[in-house]
């Protein structure tokens, strides 16, 4: 099976299954590293207190160096900030429920590994090579199911992720979250042991890049859109045994018939089942038979309507897959000096 490199925009559906359910190996692309180093230092230079106002104070800036949510205004002094970004990490992983399905885990490992190759977020490579590690070794974090509201994101699953990783190592009684590996379930403290991973400490900003997005949700609907792009082939395939079977009549699913009424998923399956049918030695054989059965005619309109709604739902997911999700991104294209803009990109109304 080969590698995939991730640099947060040339992830592709299939790899994301390949990754989630077959366990292919996964690498941090280099030019990946390089956009990720640049964003980092502008982080690190805001939270030294190196960007100032105009009255000479250091800046506040989002996330970094201020509370979240309520807190946004309130600053937080240099000394506190990796505490800061740890008790967001504690204070979030508070999800419930039965644990998310380890292939959906993984999936969202992945996505998250993906959003934050991508420059935007201001975090360190060694995060990224952490996230991919855990996927490598088949270390997979216990996810809860319940607790996402939507609205912020995946805060609470992401943050059980962030749990995992990101925990104090050296003492005992720091909540470490729970994973499988191998067919165990673990505590995170003893799955990480025996894969060989080490704990991260949190630097400026990471515990908010863990926890900003909808990847739990977005892993959900794009291994769904996959299984549901498979029946739709698998459903062609049966339409076309059943035609052929009952000696039907193909005419019905003429190009120049579906161009009056052209929908793109009716003229794709009336395409396809042609394709299937093609040198039939029963299709169009029964003299006088001008029409088939509506369970046989209608094939395009039914499945057709299936394929358009997937059609809608990838449009949105092969955004979602290789998007930023931060708040706030870090956008060093930009002449300002300060290139943290706060925004909604972690909403999941989208998904």
């Amino acid at each position: 099976m080969s590698g995939i490199d991730i640099d947060g925009s040339g992830l592709t559906l299939h790899q994301l299954v390949e990754v989630a359910r077959a366990g292919a190996p996964v690498a941090l692309a280099p030019h990946a590293m390089e956009a990720m180093r640049r964003s980092e230092a502008w982080v690190n230079s805001a939270a030294a207190g190196e960007l100032r106002s105009p009255s000479g104070s250091p800046r506040a800036i989002y996330g970094i160096n201020t509370g979240f949510g309520s807190l946004a205004r309130l600053q937080i002094p240099q000394e506190e900030l990796t505490t800061l970004q740890r008790n967001l990490i504690r204070s979030h992983a508070a999800g419930v429920g039965a644990p998310a399905p380890r292939e959906v885990s993984r999936a969202m490992v992945l996505l998250r590994a993906n959003a934050l190759a991508k420059g935007a977020s201001g975090c360190r490579p060694e995060l990224v090579e952490r996230l991919l590690a855990l996927l490598n070794s088949g270390c997979d974090p216990i996810v809860p199911s319940q607790g996402s509201c939507g609205s912020s994101g995946d805060l609470a699953p992401l943050a059980h992720l962030g749990l995992l990783l990101c925990h104090l190592e050296d003492d005992p009684e720091t909540e470490t979250g729970e994973a499988w590996f191998n067919e165990e379930r673990l505590s995170g403290r003893e799955a990480l042991r025996r894969a060989g991973i080490k704990t991260l400490p949190l630097g400026p900003k990471e515990g908010l890049a863990l926890t900003n997005g909808a990847q739990l949700s977005t892993a959900f609907a794009a291994l769904a859109l996959y299984d549901a792009q498979q029946l739709v082939r698998l459903s062609e395939l049966a339409a076309a045994m059943s035609i052929e079977a009952l000696r039907g009549v193909t005419r019905a699913f003429h190009p120049s018939v579906h161009a009056l009424r052209p929908y793109p998923g009716a003229q794709a399956c009336a395409a396809n089942l042609l394709l299937l049918l093609r040198g039939s030695e029963l299709t169009d054989t029964i003299p006088g038979k001008v029409q088939d059965a509506y369970s046989l005619r209608c094939t395009p309109q039914i499945v057709g309507s299936a394929r358009d709604a997937l059609s809608h739902i990838q449009a949105q997911l092969v955004v979602e897959l290789n998007a930023a999700t931060d708040n706030p991104v870090i956008c060093m294209d930009v002449e300002e000096e300060i290139k943290a803009y706060s925004a909604g990109l972690f909403h999941s109304e989208h998904v």
